[in-house]
């Protein structure tokens, strides 16, 4: 499948990657798990990334959220650690641990020192595999949740960009935020969960990212000897396809209206072009040049720095 992405002119920053790749090594390990892993030596630390393709583009209908939730109720606690036992542990080497769900993956991240890379890929190990999906903490993270969403209500900029991406998305899963809404939460129950978390946290359905100073050799000894027991299956992946709607001279906009701000956010845009295509990552340079940049882009310069219109573009 094709995923569709969109560009916007104005409200999107783009950051530009690093002009030189780093020299990542990957590894494919028998069970077929993959590593990427890049060394060096300047500090002591190791960062440490699962990543799986279990985003919140598989979220059902009516069930905005669950990718975002699973990825989060992951990291509570396990069917031998309970949520204060990985926090004490985790704090007691200076260790942290985050997570993150975005529309295709979500992440664990965990940071340590690197004589502490045992015990924190053991911590990884044990959530990836025996992940305990709390009841308690589920009742705690869903309410957390609806806060946030109530909260960002609060802010004009996330009003604005959760209206745009509906308008241009539609019923498409790009069309929804990754978060949720407060009524597709509460539809979220602890079997939704353990079943979304059988489907997409799977060896197969994603890889293990680790860079900072460490002996590679010894590095892939200890992932194998940890990660022998997670689950491999293939992720029931079914995506709807994104169809542009026809091109008019009438583009379609939405006004939110709130009298109450002294500030105006724009936001204007299209569907862009599918990853896969040849031309993705020169239209994304273009992209970048004509207003990735609030302060040097062509058109941050002329609405910001010549015409001193707006504050970002």
């Amino acid at each position: 499948m094709n995923r569709i992405k969109y560009s916007t002119i104005i409200g999107l920053c783009f950051l530009a990657s690093a002009i030189t790749a780093l020299p990542i090594t990957r590894d494919s390990l028998d069970s077929g798990l993959k590593v990427l892993s890049y060394q060096t030596d300047r500090l002591p630390l190791i960062e440490l990334r699962w990543v799986s393709l279990a985003g919140s583009v598989y979220d059902p209908e009516n069930k905005f959220g669950l990718a975002n939730l699973t990825t989060k109720l992951i990291t509570k606690a396990t069917k031998t650690r309970s949520a204060s036992v990985l926090n004490k542990q985790l704090e007691f080497v200076g260790a942290s641990l985050s997570e993150i769900t975005s529309y295709d993956y979500s992440a664990i991240h965990l940071r340590c020192l690197k004589k502490d890379l045992d015990l924190v890929l053991d911590i990884l190990a044990d959530i990836l595999i025996n992940p305990e999906f709390p009841e308690n903490e589920l009742s705690r993270l869903k309410r957390q949740t609806i806060g946030e969403i109530k909260q960002n209500l609060d802010y004009p900029y996330a009003i604005g960009w959760q209206k745009f991406v509906e308008l241009i998305f539609q019923d498409h899963p790009y069309g929804h935020m990754p978060i949720g809404d407060t009524l597709s939460i509460n539809n979220i129950t602890r079997q939704d969960i353990i079943e979304f978390y059988h489907n997409y946290w799977t060896q197969d359905n994603g890889f293990l990212v680790i860079a900072g100073d460490f002996d590679r050799a010894e590095l892939l000894r200890k992932v194998k000897e940890k990660f022998s027991k997670m689950k491999i299956g293939k992720a029931k992946k079914v995506i709807p396809e994104f169809s542009f709607n026809p091109f008019s001279d009438k583009p379609k906009g939405y006004l939110i209206h709130k009298p109450e701000l002294n500030q105006s956010y724009i936001f204007i845009g299209h569907a862009g072009i599918a990853e896969t295509s040849p031309d993705y990552f020169p239209a994304r340079i273009m992209n970048y040049i004509l207003g990735g940049s609030p302060l040097t882009s062509r058109i941050g310069a002329g609405v910001r720095e010549t015409q001193g219109l707006a504050y970002d573009a």
